[in-house]
């Protein structure tokens, strides 16, 4: 198996393209959670410092060493559920994080296709690098969104749905746990990850296409 470090001799514009969209993106994910949190009653992550574009503090130094590594990486907010006493702020605080990723998906998938329609009329270097870039910032960020939707422990879909079945919040540790890796593994080594990859690269490539080259 490859490691995604391996890119930064064989392809460093894709290595650094993606680490860079992907701390970013998960930067303002995480902090989309804090900032909802704290709009509707619940300033924990506030107070923990996570009302921050510092990737280092959304993501931690572990999930930073494993993006360089594998190319994936995580974040986390905390979040006092007490303080969200209906489902509804409760679900609003678990969406946040994928419809700033649905919304940075539709922001760099149209100024990708500008990035394109310029390149067609200007032909300059420059902006193919900047397409490049944001077309894969585009798909880093649909990929984000659907990926996170899924209701699996540990991500937002199921903190979602806990808010409509609190009984979930209940569910045994062990349990859980066994839930999230065996999710994991069907995405990453069945075909079954082929609907969260390509769910998110065509939902990047849809916003792309509405510019298209002139």
């Amino acid at each position: 198996m490859r490691l995604f470090i391996e890119y930064l001799i064989s392809d460093p514009l894709y290595f650094f393209s993606w680490i860079l969209a992907l701390a970013f993106s998960i930067t303002v994910h995480e902090f989309s959670h804090a900032a909802a949190a704290l709009r509707l009653g619940d300033d924990t992550a506030a107070r923990s410092g996570h009302l921050s574009f510092n990737p280092l503090v959304q993501m931690g130094a572990s999930s930073l060493l494993m993006m360089l590594l594998v190319g994936i990486a995580w974040g986390r907010v905390p979040v006092d559920l007490r303080r969200l006493r209906t489902a509804r702020p409760h679900a609003m605080v678990a969406l946040a994080g994928p419809v700033t990723n649905f919304l940075l998906c539709a922001l760099f998938g149209i100024m990708a296709g500008g990035a394109a329609r310029l390149e067609s009329l200007l032909a300059l270097p420059a902006l193919e690098t900047a397409r490049y870039f944001l077309r894969v910032a585009a798909r880093v960020n649909g990929i984000l969104f659907v990926l996170n939707l899924l209701p699996l422990p540990m991500l937002d879909g199921w903190a979602a749905l806990c808010a409509f079945w609190p009984r979930l919040l209940y569910l045994e540790s062990r349990t859980a746990q066994t839930v999230s890796i065996v999710g994991v593994l069907l995405i990453f080594f069945s075909p079954a990850g082929n609907l969260v990859w390509g769910g998110g690269l065509r939902l990047a490539a849809f916003f792309v296409s509405l510019l298209p080259p002139a």
